[in-house]
């Protein structure tokens, strides 16, 4: 059945050639100036310096009362902080060893209008709409549930050995870091 005319490109479906069953599209609207049309991505870091982004946001919430508000990274500045992190643990994160805080991201603290308090990364319930590099550059992926790690990794071609949740959790890392910075020690 062909889409319907008021259908957006991302739900789009699509008829598979080897199935009676439909598939949805691989390009979506770009989510955020920073992704791309294509599912789990992002612009490089050259790409995104040079159209002016230095500055990334994404919504945290605290834990105690619910206060939503917009947190900004620095591009650069967090992305150095990840990249340095990654070169100076390589050996034990390619041996699939995922950092703990990766894992269990630290809380933090938070003042909000009603006192200290601790927040956590809004993710999208809509996968395609996750802010995947707002993740990355607070080290919060590890917020993500193993559906969306797996989505991640379908939608950017990285096949894991193993299915656990550490290690999409660092896979997703690698992925992201290598998106960003494609010649960088980033293989996954």
């Amino acid at each position: 059945m062909p889409p319907s005319s008021s259908a957006d490109s991302s739900t789009a479906i699509v008829p598979s050639p080897n199935s009676t069953r439909c598939v949805k599209s691989d390009v979506i609207p770009a989510p955020y100036p920073w992704a791309t049309t294509k599912r789990a991505h992002v612009r490089n870091l050259n790409d995104l310096l040079s159209s002016g982004i230095r500055t990334i946001t994404g919504t945290v919430e605290c834990d105690i009362y619910n206060h939503k508000q917009d947190l900004e990274f620095d591009l650069q500045r967090e992305f150095k902080q990840v990249a340095s992190f990654i070169a100076a643990n390589k050996s034990s994160i390619m041996l699939r060893r995922t950092p703990e805080a990766w894992l269990y991201p630290p809380r933090t603290c938070w003042v909000c209008c009603r006192g200290e308090s601790y927040v956590r990364p809004i993710i999208s319930s809509k996968k395609r709409s996750i802010n995947w590099l707002f993740l990355l550059l607070g080290e919060m992926i590890g917020h993500c549930t193993f559906d969306q790690l797996k989505y991640f990794c379908k939608h950017t071609n990285i096949t894991p050995l193993t299915g656990g949740r550490d290690r999409l959790t660092c896979l997703a890392y690698l992925g992201l870091c290598k998106q960003l910075d494609p010649s960088g020690p980033f293989d996954p």
